[in-house]
């Protein structure tokens, strides 16, 4: 690199001048001024200008050891950068102090000093550090003449006293090392030094020796700048080895020396018999232990006995290299899930592994599909728990409940399956519905799956229809369900039978009640309930004779309407029957009429005899409920009008609504008030059963309470003699 700028051509040098000119724009053509310790400088600025100068000035008690202290500011091309590069000329100084001043005392001075000729303050120390005599030791500065003043004694090494304007500096020739830097009770000098440099001899007492082992009767030393000798060795007494036991080993064979401090050490897996496994042993300046004896080192055992809470071994302890195994208590394990531990018995007395804490074993609640889930995720040991599948669901074992208990082994046990849908089976034929009537049979149902079915013959769902959707259930039967038809028993209460409900294909046995029969004469009969739900279209009543004659001519007629030409026939017979009939009445009701008017009142013949109309063992009172019963109207004999319709005779008889009987001869049969009150007559023909037919008569002489007459107007006098 030159400075300057470099020769080229014309055009090269055109260029460069017209580059160098922006470069010297663009920095400014100035020297950065850096601070130098202990030291002032003639410009205060970080930057000067081209061409400028910088004075530097080392501050006492400094002085300047090496560099400059002028430093101008150039500059030079450098042609990687293609620029000109500006810094300050020379080198930075240094100002401090020469490596061999002790130390500097400002404004101070010593007593004896001799004036030397220097011109600087750096020539004044330079010329005092001489190594010939006679000995300079300290030098006293007069800073405001420049005076150098040299120290040739001791005194100077002294500490100086204070004065104006006189640094006072000494040199390391004031620095002197003791004569006898040791215990003169084990060593002594040979030879002494007293100036830094000299070399001290020694060497050690009788009954002493160096412990370095270097067979040596003398060794030296020597005094440093700092007033110490460089190493010394210390002599001592030597101990003899204590006595050891088998199994122990020291940390340093040979002599031992006093102060020296031996460790013996049981082998591995050895221990003292206090447990310990080292002794200290220190040989004691006058050359005796302070330990004589150490026993022999015995097997280390690893005890076994307070493993921890829930924790137990088969052994109380374990000897060195040994192994046994742990455990916990049942229903607890360690912290990874097992029950044992191996562990192995170290030289130091403890376990490897270390032996933890046993925790209570806890279970996780098993995710079953379709099981009822619980709140409580997790069980502690032995705990047992019950999983119940859901609704409609079973496990494969038609169980829908499972009982499972926490394990060793953080599980429960039995393990639980899966719960699946619960199936439905088809019945059998011969149960509620018909297979073969299933259009699309699967080959096996489920819970929730459904089958459009017949009932079987006699049988019927709820609803009443025949053919319904059954859908699989949760209990695992089809509902809704086929049932047997139910038939509904009605009669009277003269039959007597065993009590329902009666179901398709149940049989019933009706008996009539003495006295009474069925319609057909017979009195029981078997009857059964049908596919339909009902006992068939015949009449299950008991009715007495007169009853039944009427019941079977009812039943006649019916019979004789089914058939065209006999209702034809019928029909003709009842119209002249009518016409025959509304004549008669016709001609009897002029005749009353004409009675009437006359006030003639026929009176029955109470001597005649009227068992010709009546049959054996028949009474009046049979006829109760006869068709040929009417209604006659009753007249005052005195009057010709007729009466009030509510008027009531001493028989009790309202006139307008009298139900005296009469028979077919045209007799009429009115009661004898001589003997019994009409009153009686209506008590005894009443419908206590309330099957529309009046009872028959109790007392047989009540035929005989009435009288008959072949009229139907009758007077009834107001007392008991009058006669009817």
């Amino acid at each position: 690199m030159k400075t300057g700028i470099p020769c080229s051509d014309p055009v090269s040098t055109i260029i460069t001048f017209f580059f160098t000119a922006l470069l010297w724009k663009q920095n400014n053509a100035n020297c950065e001024v850096q601070a130098v310790a202990n030291a002032t400088r003639s410009s205060q600025q970080t930057r000067v200008a081209y061409g400028a100068w910088v004075t530097y000035t080392c501050q006492l008690p400094s002085v300047h050891l090496a560099g400059d202290l002028q430093r101008r500011c150039i500059s030079e091309w450098d042609n990687v950068q293609r620029r000109y590069l500006h810094y300050l000329s020379g080198n930075a100084p240094v100002c401090g102090q020469p490596n061999f001043v002790v130390s500097v005392y400002p404004y101070h001075n010593a007593r004896g000093a001799q004036p030397v000729s220097t011109s600087s303050l750096r020539q004044c120390l330079e010329s005092c550090n001489r190594p010939t005599s006679p000995r300079c030791f300290a030098v006293d500065w007069d800073i405001g003449t420049s005076a150098c003043w040299h120290h040739s004694i001791t005194t100077a090494c002294r500490r100086p006293r204070a004065s104006n304007n006189v640094m006072h500096y000494k040199l390391k020739t004031c620095v002197t090392c003791s004569a006898t830097p040791f215990d003169t009770r084990y060593i002594y000098a040979v030879s002494r030094a007293r100036w830094p440099g000299e070399y001290l001899t020694y060497s050690c007492q009788s009954g002493y020796s160096f412990r370095d082992g270097v067979i040596t009767t003398t060794r030296t030393a020597i005094c440093q700048n700092n007033g110490h000798y460089s190493t010394l060795s210390t002599c001592y007494r030597t101990c003899q080895p204590p006595v050891t036991g088998d199994n122990i080993h020291a940390s340093k064979t040979g002599t031992i020396y006093g102060h020296d401090v031996i460790t013996y050490t049981c082998s591995t897996g050895f221990e003292l018999p206090s447990g310990e496994r080292t002794v200290y042993v220190l040989c004691q300046p006058n050359g005796v232990l302070n330990t004589t004896y150490i026993p022999s080192c015995q097997r280390v055992r690893c005890h076994l006995n307070n493993l921890g809470p829930n924790t137990y071994a088969d052994d109380s302890y374990l000897n060195y290299a040994s192994s046994s195994d742990v455990y916990c208590n049942k229903g607890y394990q360690f912290p990874n899930g097992a029950t044992s531990l191996r562990v192995n018995c170290q030289p130091d007395g403890g376990l490897s592994p270390s032996v933890p804490s046993c925790q209570l074993i806890y279970c996780a609640i098993p995710l079953v599909p379709n099981a009822i889930t619980s709140n409580i995720s997790i069980f502690p040991f032995n705990q047992s728990i019950t999983i119940q599948c859901r609704q409609g669901f079973q496990f494969p074992s038609n169980t829908t409940t499972a009982v499972i208990k926490c394990g060793e082994n953080n599980n429960f046990s039995p393990t639980v399956p899966n719960c699946v849908r619960r199936q439905c089976h088809i019945p059998a034929t011969d149960q509620w519905f018909d297979q073969t009537s299933i259009l699309t049979p699967a080959a096996a149902y489920f819970f929730e799956d459904f089958v459009d079915v017949n009932c079987l013959k006699g049988y019927s769902f709820p609803n009443g229809a025949s053919r319904d959707r059954v859908t699989c259930g949760a209990n695992g039967s089809f509902t809704p369900q086929c049932s047997r038809r139910r038939c509904v028993l009605e009669t009277n209460d003269r039959v007597l039978y065993k009590p329902g409900p009666y179901y398709y294909g149940d049989t019933v046995n009706l008996t009539c009640q003495p006295g009474y029969t069925f319609q057909d004469g017979q009195y029981s009969m078997l009857i059964s309930c049908d596919e339909f739900g009902s006992f068939g279209n015949i009449s299950m009543f008991c009715k007495s004779q007169p009853e039944m004659l009427l019941a079977n001519e009812q039943t006649a007629a019916q019979k004789a309407g089914v058939i065209g030409g006999v209702v034809a026939a019928v029909t003709v017979l009842l119209v002249l029957i009518v016409a025959i009939v509304y004549l008669v009445r016709r001609s009897r009701g002029t005749a009353q009429t004409n009675k009437k008017n006359t006030a003639q009142t026929k009176m029955p013949d109470q001597n005649a005899d009227y068992s010709e109309h009546l049959n054996a063992n028949e009474h009046i009172a049979d006829f109760a409920g006869d068709p040929g019963f009417t209604q006659i109207e009753v007249y005052e004999p005195s009057s010709q009008e007729q009466i009030d319709p509510q008027y009531e005779n001493t028989f009790g008889v309202i006139a307008a609504t009298s139900d005296i009987p009469h028979d077919d001869s045209g007799l009429y049969a009115v009661p004898d008030k001589r003997k019994k009150m009409i009153s009686s007559y209506h008590d005894e023909g009443v419908d206590s059963d309330n099957d529309g037919f009046y009872d028959l008569a109790k007392d047989p002489d009540v035929a005989d309470d009435v009288v008959f007459v072949d009229n139907d107007i009758y007077e009834a006098g107001d007392s008991e003699n009058d006669d009817v």
